[in-house]
């Protein structure tokens, strides 16, 4: 089953908790403590860089694993039109919170986010393992994504998508592992090799 952006299973726990008379800020409380048991990537990068993750949330819904992406989010865009700076943040630490990973894009405008540096840090600060592609080739990057995993070139992206899938497997169902032949087709057939996809044109890969 194709994966999907979790923004709307969030939007039914922000009803839900406005119903139980309870703040967003309770809900994001209550998320830190919660075992996520579906994996789930957080994608952080500059909105500048929104035609490269809508290519990479694609990849990864079509790898069968789901993502959570604030441009497709309803409720925080909502928050952004009407500046309440206050619920735009707590959107952003809810859409962590619910993820297992975060995957930042990093590009030379990266540089000029503000929200990238909050994001790796909350999720760190919550124990998210935290990983970083490149779109363009930088070469002085903080400390901070220097000690991030680095996803660089197709074979990467293919052995983190599967570590991301297995990383849960412990919390959710026992499943037995793919026979290694089998693996490998998997990995070939896979249209992340096919050197004409469109990620190509925005990862330096």
């Amino acid at each position: 089953m194709p994966g999907k952006n979790i923004y709307a299973s969030l939007q039914n726990s922000v009803r839900e908790n406005f119903r139980e008379n309870k703040s967003l800020h309770d809900l994001i409380k209550e998320s830190a403590n919660v075992t996520i048991q579906t994996p789930c990537i957080f994608l952080s990068h500059k909105s500048e860089d929104k035609e490269a993750v809508l290519e990479l949330a694609q990849y990864i819904a079509d790898s069968d694993l789901n993502y959570y992406l604030d441009i497709e989010d309803p409720n925080l865009q909502q928050a952004i039109k009407e500046k309440d700076h206050q619920r735009v943040t707590e959107f952003i630490q809810l859409g962590i919170n619910n993820s297992t990973h975060l995957l930042t894009l990093v590009s030379e405008k990266t540089k000029d986010s503000w929200w990238v540096p909050f994001e790796i840090g909350f999720a760190k600060n919550g124990d998210i393992e935290v990983a970083s592609i490149e779109c363009d080739e930088i070469l002085n990057t903080p400390s901070y994504l220097q000690i991030t995993r680095k996803i660089k070139g197709f074979q990467s992206l293919e052995t983190y998508i599967s570590d991301v899938k297995k990383s849960t497997i412990k919390v959710s169902i026992e499943k037995p592992k793919p026979d290694a032949v089998e693996e490998l087709l998997r990995i070939m057939k896979s249209p992340i090799i096919n050197k004409g996809h469109p990620l190509i044109n925005h990862f330096k890969f």
